[in-house]
């Protein structure tokens, strides 16, 4: 008898642990119908509708969901960056009210351009409707965007809006050393670098090239690459001429190494990647220094700094507050608020048929051994 009470119970447990796995993860895309405004910024969250080809922009969703739509936790909005942005970096992101309740959070991939707002269960308590924002940072898409152009920016589910890109001169005609970092599409931690040395193509005597790697992040073994080049008059474009020999190269750490170019006459560029060892730095930088007879130049060379921030509220109830880029770089934390975006009931049902279930099996087992 009590054998197949413990066997009916098994069954019960597998039965309804199915059902409400079912229940807890079905979810709505709404894609981007929810989306009321979008704006483009700079740096300082200034509203523009011109900029500089290089400039480091700042997008701003605006979403709206109306009073009694029957959206629910795990619902998404989902949307992509227009083809001729791209976002900066990757960025996770809780939306809070006020008060800190949990409205969804922001999962923004550089990758493929996808930002997806997975809503908590705070949407559910709030009938009247739910509004929120946030902010990513945002590059032009320099295969697609040229300088002195206009260019033509369709946002989700809004009127195409045109902006201006302003000429570009090039590099400084007398530029010995520059540097500048971009971060890995498909790997967020690792961060590629890039030296331009002596643009101006001045006769350089008995050149070293020195780098000394910034802080929350290491160098890449073997990732340093050194080559002759040619560029076009715009300073975009250039012509590998020839690869140098990786014996010149000394790596003395994983934060500093450097170069033994001998004398030069035309550019050269310097390739490298480092790792990052902390995610939550904003911003990644590395101290470029070349010195030779009579030179002794320097660049710090950094990379675009990661912005992701937001702000929502229940429509009708009190103004949002602001979530500090310091909180939306933290990563996601292990809570039923968030994990299952604020739907924990299911995971404390979860747990609940876990513990019966092990409970069941090992009574089981203590029951069918022979007496």
């Amino acid at each position: 008898m009590r054998k197949r009470w413990l066997l009916g119970l098994v069954i019960a447990i597998i039965y309804f642990w199915e059902s409400n796995q079912t229940i807890a993860y079905s979810s709505t895309d709404w894609g981007d119908q929810f989306i009321t405004n979008v704006s483009l910024g700079d740096a300082q969250h200034n509203d523009r509708t011109s900029f500089g080809l290089y400039d480091k922009l700042v997008g701003k969703w605006e979403f709206k969901i109306p009073a009694n739509v029957p959206v629910k936790a795990q619902d998404q909005l989902t949307f992509k960056v227009p083809r001729n942005l791209r976002l900066v970096s990757n960025a996770q992101f809780n939306l809070k009210d006020r008060h800190g309740q949990v409205i969804g959070r922001v999962d923004a991939q550089r990758g493929s351009g996808k930002i997806t707002v997975r809503l908590a269960r705070y949407v559910t308590q709030h009938d009247g409707g739910i509004y929120g924002n946030f902010k990513l940072g945002l590059l032009w898409d320099y295969d697609r965007v040229k300088p002195a152009s206009t260019v033509a920016v369709s946002w989700p589910r809004l009127r195409t809006e045109k902006y201006k890109i302003l000429p570009h001169r090039g590099p400084n005609s007398r530029e010995t050393v520059y540097s500048w970092g971009w971060y890995d599409t498909k790997d967020p931690q690792l961060i590629h670098w890039r030296v331009r040395l002596n643009y101006a193509k001045q006769p350089l005597r008995q050149v070293t090239y020195t780098d000394l790697i910034g802080v929350n992040q290491q160098l890449v073994s073997d990732s340093i690459k050194v080559k002759k080049v040619k560029f076009d008059r715009s300073g975009r474009k250039f012509k590998v001429l020839a690869s140098r020999s990786p014996k010149r190269i000394t790596q003395y750490s994983q934060l500093r190494f450097a170069v033994a170019l001998g004398d030069l006459n035309g550019a050269n560029l310097i390739d490298f990647e480092t790792r990052a060892t902390n995610s939550m730095a904003r911003c990644f930088k590395h101290q470029a220094q070349l010195t030779g007879v009579n030179l002794n130049e320097k660049n710090t060379g950094k990379t675009p700094v990661k912005r992701a921030s937001g702000t929502g509220s229940r429509l009708g109830g009190i103004r949002g507050v602001s979530l500090r880029d310091d909180d939306a770089r933290q990563p996601l934390p292990l809570r039923l608020d968030t994990v299952l975006a604020g739907d924990d009931h299911q995971l404390v049902i979860k747990f609940g048929l876990v513990t019966l279930g092990l409970v069941a099996c090992v009574g089981w087992f203590v029951y069918r051994r022979p007496r």
